[in-house]
C-alpha cells in the first residue's frame, strides 16, 4: 500500500504551491503530498484516490475558493474520505465572526491554519499534531515515527518515554533486529 495522502487545495496557484512545498519538505518521507488549484479537479482527484482505496490523512482546504466554498469542498471530500482530518486554510481573523469558529463549532472542520503561516512555529507543529490525531483514529495502527535503537540504551528509553507521554504513535525496533537493520 502506498503512503497516506496529505491533500492541499487553494485556487491561488502561488499559495497552493507554497503550502504544498512547505508540507512536502517536512512530511514527504511518510506521506504523499498532493495539491490542486481547482475544486472540480480536487474532487476528481479525491474520487480517484477513494476508488483506489488510498488513505487520505489530511484535507487542507482554502476557505475562500471561487468555484465553491472551502466548507462545501470539505463536506464533499469528507464523504469520500471520512477518516481524513479536515483543515481550513483561512486569512488571519481573530474576531468572533471568523468563519473558522463557526465551522469548528458545528463540526464542519477539525482544525485551521492561518495564512500566512510560519514554518516551524505554526505549520510543522500544527500538521504534526493533526497527523497524530489522525493516526489515533486509524484502525490499522498507523505509526507516525519509527524508533530504532538499543533497548538498553538510556537515550532510546528517554525517547520512547517522551513519545508515549505525548501519545505519539510510534514503532520501536532494536537496532540489531532484522527490521531495525533494514530500516537503518
Amino acid at each position: 500500500m502506498s503512503k497516506p495522502v496529505l491533500f492541499v487545495i487553494d485556487d491561488n496557484p502561488g499559495v497552493m504551491q507554497a503550502l504544498r512545498d512547505d508540507v512536502s519538505r517536512r512530511f514527504s518521507q511518510d506521506f504523499r503530498v498532493i495539491g490542486e488549484t481547482s475544486a472540480d479537479a480536487g474532487l476528481a482527484r479525491l474520487r480517484e484516490l477513494a476508488d483506489q482505496q488510498e488513505q487520505v490523512a489530511l484535507l487542507i482546504v482554502d476557505y475562500d475558493m471561487t468555484e465553491m466554498t472551502g466548507l462545501d469542498f470539505l463536506a464533499r471530500a469528507h464523504a469520500m474520505h471520512s477518516l481524513a482530518k479536515r483543515v481550513l486554510l483561512v486569512e488571519r481573523d481573530y474576531s468572533a465572526h471568523s468563519p473558522v469558529v463557526e465551522a469548528m463549532t458545528l463540526g464542519d472542520a477539525d482544525y485551521h491554519i492561518t495564512k500566512p503561516w510560519m514554518l516551524e512555529q505554526d505549520l510543522y507543529r500544527m500538521v504534526s499534531e493533526f497527523l497524530a490525531d489522525w493516526s489515533k483514529d486509524q484502525q490499522g495502527g498507523f505509526d507516525l515515527f519509527y524508533v530504532i535503537g538499543r533497548a538498553d540504551h538510556r537515550a532510546t528509553s528517554e525517547l520512547r518515554e517522551m513519545l508515549t507521554r505525548f501519545n505519539v504513535p510510534f514503532r520501536f525496533d532494536s537496532a540489531d533486529s532484522p527490521p531495525g537493520r533494514s530500516m537503518l
